[in-house]
């Protein structure tokens, strides 16, 4: 795999869009996986939350905050 910004040889790959980067390019971000229920039961939340994530720098990552939200950025 290659970098994305140079072309040499990828250390990492970015948690949020797949790009390989190199040493000199890769940067950190947050990155927060889990899931929410609604319905009968209570509320439930279970994430993890991974603060030294690998990201190219140039993937601009969105949470979904709103159904309405998504749709408009389509």
């Amino acid at each position: 795999m290659r970098c994305n910004y140079c072309d040499s040889e990828a250390r990492g790959t970015c948690r949020f869009c797949g790009s390989g980067v190199c040493r000199d390019h890769m940067t950190t971000g947050r990155f927060v996986s889990g899931i929410e229920c609604h319905g009968s039961y209570p509320l439930m939340r279970d994430y993890v939350v991974v603060e030294n994530a690998i990201w190219c720098g140039r993937c601009a990552a969105h949470p979904p905050s709103t159904t309405s939200g998504i749709e408009s950025r389509t």
